[in-house]
């Protein structure tokens, strides 16, 4: 995952979601941006490029300590750092419980492709709110449900049509599946969605 999303040049989080975030984000220098579920701190790293203090936050110490050592994040830790470019601050942490944010400390929070994973949406809600200044912006990005219903979606084809559609079973339904991380390797890591 971390090759595809730091070495592709064709993925969809560089490709498509990174342009519209920054788009959307307008980021202004100086502006405290979290990145709630940051993995390897793609995002992250992204908005540092562009002025922004960036907190990133992920419940995994793997992807975390990936994140720190990817190349460009330790030497910016030296003196003479540019102001601009400054280290993104990882923090192994639940999205629900920031304890290491103050209230209204914050102008922006990002959740790219994992509120869907994440147990407890509602709290991370709340702590969002918590920790988000008055005019503060919350930016979500899901992956859409008509394309991914676990145990509830599936391709067809239409013999007559000669067309391939996607079947839904229980679209705008409540649901939570546990999904294996690693299909065929590693079974008992899973996520939930």
């Amino acid at each position: 995952y971390n090759n595809l999303i730091e070495n592709g040049k064709n993925s969809y989080q560089r490709n498509l979601i990174l342009p519209n975030l920054i788009r959307l984000l307008e980021v202004k220098k100086g502006e405290v941006i979290v990145d709630l579920a940051c993995g390897q701190g793609f995002f992250a790293r992204e908005f540092t490029k562009l002025g922004a203090k960036v907190i990133g936050a992920d419940i995994s110490p793997e992807l975390i300590e990936i994140a720190r050592h990817l190349p460009g994040e330790q030497g910016r830790h030296l003196e003479g750092a540019q102001e601009k470019n400054q280290p993104v601050e990882y923090h192994v942490a639940p999205s629900d419980k920031l304890d290491f944010l103050h209230d209204k400390s914050v102008d922006k929070v990002i959740i790219i492709l994992s509120l869907q994973n994440i147990e407890n949406a509602n709290e991370v809600i709340k702590e969002v709110d918590r920790v988000l200044k008055p005019k503060g912006k919350l930016f979500i990005v899901l992956n859409h449900p008509a394309f991914r219903i676990p145990k509830e979606s599936s391709w067809g084809w239409d013999e007559v049509k000669k067309v391939q559609f996607r079947r839904l079973d229980a679209y705008l339904s409540e649901s939570q599946e546990q999904i294996q991380m690693h299909p065929g390797v590693k079974p008992w890591e899973k996520t939930i969605s």
